[in-house]
């Protein structure tokens, strides 16, 4: 009994003592986490991106054909585009980064500095498209990604880019000028993949390429390997979902389809989404014959969109 009572009370210290040291473990995380947070505040990095634009223009000032200062300041405000949100202060930032790449390229000439400038310059033309909202800038794009390729600037970010581009034109073109920027955009993407198999996000465009491209077999293969080996997040687990459930409509698989559909309901998708999964899944009903179970769907649709023009017409046409 004596040996048996030590024991308890001996674990009892141990417990007490490792409890001790995961509260003092706790304490210092969180407090690791505030300072960080303190430290990235948006008023601070803002402050930073104004210091190091201060320090390169004054390096400018002593010698105004420094290219690795004209350089510098186009990287800094290429950063500062990548993380904008707001479309005005994008463009600005975006023209500055350019005016400073491109003096940067006259002076580096054909040097791999140059390309590198060029390829920059491409991606900030794409971003300036993207918060107009239109394709004023994609020649540009094209044309300096393009170049910095030629030039040796063989880079993942130079081939994801080039990649979207000739997604972006796809989609306002029809027939075999359409299959062709398919085409490219994959041999982009397959590049980029290349120089890293493991970024998940790549895998994902070019899954995504090659169910617009019709090539289904494919496209079903990848977005089955991401999903096994979980590497998605929520949103684009949920478009692979919905992407391998259009796949099996319209190859009549039409319980694969459903079951995919299901699948990406299953994860909580926005309303707007959940809208379409409802829509498809009506037409998977319909196409199986199925009208009574086509209906639910489309008044679910209704019910959270009730302006939702197809659906309305689906109900109507019954």
């Amino acid at each position: 009994m004596m040996n048996v009572y030590k024991r308890r009370k001996s674990g009892f210290k141990l417990n007490e003592g490792a409890f001790i040291r995961a509260g003092l473990i706790l304490v210092l995380i969180i407090l690791v986490f505030l300072v960080l947070s303190r430290a990235c505040t948006p008023g601070d990095r803002e402050a930073a991106f104004r210091r190091t634009i201060a320090e390169y223009e004054a390096e400018l000032e002593d010698n105004p054909l420094k290219v690795e200062a004209l350089v510098g300041l186009g990287d800094a405000y290429y950063d500062q585009v990548l993380a904008a949100e707001d479309q005005r202060k994008g463009l600005k930032l975006a023209d500055e980064g350019i005016k400073f790449y491109r003096k940067a390229i006259i002076l580096a000439k054909n040097g791999p500095i140059a390309a590198k400038c060029m390829a920059r310059v491409g991606i900030l033309y794409f971003k300036k498209s993207n918060f107009l909202g239109d394709n004023y800038y994609y020649h540009e794009a094209q044309q300096q990604l393009e170049n910095a390729i030629a030039g040796g600037e063989k880079t993942k970010e130079v081939h994801i880019y080039l990649g979207h581009l000739y997604y972006k034109k796809s989609q306002s073109t029809k027939g075999t000028e359409r299959i062709m920027r398919l085409d490219q955009t994959i041999k982009e993407y397959e590049e980029a993949q290349a120089i890293d198999p493991k970024d998940a996000s790549i895998k994902f465009n070019l899954a995504w390429t090659c169910k617009d491209r019709g090539n289904y077999e494919e496209a079903v293969r990848i977005f089955k390997e991401l999903l096994l080996a979980r590497a998605l997040n929520k949103e684009s687990s949920i478009d692979t979902h919905i992407a391998l459930g259009w796949i099996n409509y319209v190859q009549d698989h039409l319980e694969e389809a459903e079951a995919q559909y299901r699948q990406a309901l299953e994860l909580k998708p926005k309303l707007e989404k959940e809208a379409k999964i409802h829509y498809w899944l009506g037409k998977v009903y319909e196409k199986g014959e199925h009208l009574s179970l086509a209906g639910k769907e489309w008044k679910r649709v209704l019910e959270i969109n009730p302006h939702h023009q197809e659906a309305g017409r689906k109900l109507k046409d019954r």
